[in-house]
């Protein structure tokens, strides 16, 4: 059923004008669900095209598993105490980050925010959870804990690698 829905979205999408990947956003956030739809379709398709199936299934997993949350909260309210929908640069952003995630690194789960933000988490272990957070911009938020031992911090992606603390982090918990 969702991908009728999806594809239901990028036809009627592709009938119309397409915006360019990665065109601003307005501040609002106000974006149809059929743009970010048609936005993360060609992000799929572009990444389709590089990456054989048999070797990036986790990730293209999670890549889709982040798609049908950016498509089910795309619009207002959608947690039913008035969240924002999720902004489909900072899904973009998510989408690049899990991208370039190295083969050997475990792919995270997607979770929405009711602020318009996309968290990638990874939990392993009751107590030991890094969490990301994407917005529009090129911050990614984040914090983590290992047992009684927590933090937090904010670096900068560029959209073509991940930051070297991140991923430096994300390998120490494995």
């Amino acid at each position: 059923m969702f991908a009728l829905k999806s594809q239901r979205l990028i036809q009627t999408s592709l009938s119309g004008s397409v915006a360019a990947l990665g065109a601003s956003a307005p501040a609002s956030g106000a974006v149809s669900p059929t743009a970010l739809a048609t936005e993360l379709r060609v992000l799929e398709v572009r990444q389709h095209q590089r990456e054989p199936e048999s070797l990036f299934g986790a990730k293209r997993a999670a890549q889709q598993g982040l798609q049908r949350i950016a498509l089910e909260c795309s619009v207002a309210d959608w947690d039913g105490y008035g969240a924002q929908p999720i902004n489909p640069i900072a899904a973009c952003n998510a989408y690049y980050f899990i991208e370039f995630l190295p083969s050997e690194v475990i792919t995270p789960e997607s979770v929405p925010e009711p602020d318009g933000a996309i968290s990638l988490d990874w939990a392993f272990g009751l107590h030991r959870i890094i969490s990301l957070s994407f917005s529009p911009g090129d911050r990614i938020a984040f914090a983590w804990r290992d047992g009684s031992d927590r933090g937090h911090g904010v670096v900068t992606f560029d959209r073509r690698t991940i930051p070297a603390r991140i991923l430096a982090m994300i390998r120490l918990f494995r």
